[in-house]
């Protein structure tokens, strides 16, 4: 019985890590989890002078750290090319507002 919780555990792990590849394996996917990411603060400081509000930025962070540590088990590669790509971008974005 536990045998085969852990097997099925480990199939659901594989599959998560599957649609986690062919997500970040297209710009698009990339840039919606880098988006997904930065609403969850994770380059963020939570420091709030109130509590609750400084706890629920917590909150979103803790859950944008979760998906950061799958991606970088299922991709890592895929993370380095993601946050270029977001650096390029916003290069572009600062050369545009410049102009």
């Amino acid at each position: 019985m536990e045998r085969d919780r852990k097997a099925k555990a480990r199939q659901t792990e594989l599959v998560l890590i599957g649609d986690i590849r062919r997500v970040m394996a297209i710009r698009e996917g990339r840039r919606f989890i880098h988006t997904l990411l930065k609403i969850g603060r994770i380059w963020d400081t939570c420091f709030d002078p109130n509590a609750l509000q400084m706890a629920r930025m917590e909150g979103e962070r803790n859950v944008a750290l979760q998906v950061y540590g799958l991606l970088q088990a299922a991709c890592p590669e895929r993370v380095l090319e993601m946050l270029k790509e977001q650096q390029s971008n916003e290069r572009n974005d600062n050369r545009s507002n410049d102009n």
